[in-house]
């Protein structure tokens, strides 16, 4: 099948087929033929770039940590401010809950068998959010807070995946970030202080 006239690669058309799939309609509705038809491919175009329908799967975990724009967390990063950059770091995280489809996917993953994969991918994107937070990835209590907050958002969104005709997402994160932001804070202190 030749598809329209485009910039983005097949390989890229495919991943991006997929995703839309897994965030739309979930796992159930992931099969070869659905993707080559959604990227305008043949399905061994599928074969040839992801090796089968387990290695596209895999593919897809893999962008859900790379897929986040790294200019965001670099701009976090900036910030002297440590209050600030929490409250930074929380907005970008009420923007992807709203908006990004990686919370979707993240969701209708779950059940596949990928455990090593999703594992992964989770601690690659807790390094960097610690990273642009300036938070030692080595400190055991500082990973744990962390953990507390990405469930806590992970809960959230999945909430108003669910319910957000009726969900305050902005309370729910004000009223978030108010309960975690004295630990974080005390934590950024310390870690900018110990880089001084």
């Amino acid at each position: 099948m030749d598809g329209p006239a485009s910039e983005e690669s097949p390989q890229s058309r495919i991943l991006s087929a997929a995703r839309r799939i897994v965030a739309e309609r979930g796992m159930t509705a992931l099969s070869v033929q659905t993707v080559a038809t959604e990227a305008q491919v043949t399905k061994s175009a599928i074969g040839y770039h992801f090796g089968s329908k387990d290695g596209l799967v895999r593919a897809i975990i893999g962008s859900v940590a790379v897929k986040e724009p790294d200019e965001a967390r670099a701009a976090i990063g900036r910030i002297e401010d440590p209050a600030e950059r929490f409250h930074a770091f929380m907005s970008l995280y009420l923007e992807r809950v709203r908006t990004n489809d990686n919370f979707r996917i993240a969701f209708a993953l779950g059940p596949t068998a990928f455990n090593d994969e999703k594992i992964r991918v989770s601690a690659k994107t807790a390094a960097l959010d610690m990273a642009a937070l300036h938070l030692p990835a080595r400190d055991r209590s500082v990973g744990v807070l962390m953990a507390v907050l990405m469930s806590a958002i992970t809960g959230l969104a999945f909430n108003y995946a669910s319910r957000s005709k009726v969900m305050d997402l902005d309370a729910c994160f004000a009223q978030l970030e108010e309960s975690m932001a004295p630990a974080f804070v005390q934590a950024m202190t310390a870690a900018d202080r110990s880089q001084e």
